[in-house]
């Protein structure tokens, strides 16, 4: 595999346009100018050494909070059909089906919520999603602008959040939702930023 610092030179040492350079972690040809790969997220801005050793500071998912809201309303929906089923002399069999149907939401958002994972650690921040396929979204550190919590009324009342965070290698705003203790989280992805920041600063 070529070195991350191995490129395309003009006489003289001056790079030409179109310059390569390569991905220290997947090893595919970049643009020179790229200040993270397009393939696998790699920050490039690293020097010459090698980058450190990734270690997980903090993995958590998002909260009950959203299949709470689907079982509460499946089940004052299931209410509503079993009293109409009721008044218009409907079968017993017809109720169980509705209910069972009203409660497929709240079976699928579950799965869903367990089948998300956000991973926070010294590198960087990493979303884990689907539930079929599998999508894994990684946000490198240095790329991170700007971190932001956001509760809601009824959000607060069950005491979790949302976590906003705008980087520079996603096109929006990057959302990680319900998460208890979400401040919390947010201080954790600034602190190791600054820290990498400053490791950066030194070498």
């Amino acid at each position: 595999m070529a070195s991350n610092r191995e490129i395309e030179a003009a006489p003289g040492g001056e790079k030409t346009p179109g310059a390569e350079k390569y991905c220290w972690q997947c090893g595919e040809a970049l643009d020179y100018a790229a200040p993270y790969c397009h393939y696998c997220g790699a920050d490039l801005s690293w020097p010459e050494n090698p980058p450190p050793v990734e270690q997980i500071i903090f993995r958590t998912g998002p909260s009950f909070y959203r299949v709470g809201k689907s079982c509460a309303a499946a089940a004052a929906a299931s209410l509503a059909a079993a009293a109409g089923f009721g008044y218009f002399g409907g079968s017993f069999g017809g109720v169980l089906i509705c209910t069972a149907l009203l409660f497929c939401i709240p079976l699928y958002r579950q799965w869903q919520r367990r089948r998300t994972r956000y991973t926070l650690s010294n590198l960087r921040l990493e979303i884990e999603t689907g539930i079929l396929s599998r999508t894994i979204q990684l946000i490198p550190l240095p790329s991170v602008r700007d971190v932001t919590t956001r509760a809601p009324l009824l959000k607060r009342l069950f005491g979790v959040g949302d976590v906003l965070i705008d980087s520079a290698a996603a096109a929006r705003k990057i959302t990680l939702t319900d998460l208890r203790r979400a401040r919390e989280f947010a201080d954790l992805i600034l602190t190791q930023l600054h820290r990498l920041n400053l490791t950066n600063r030194e070498s």
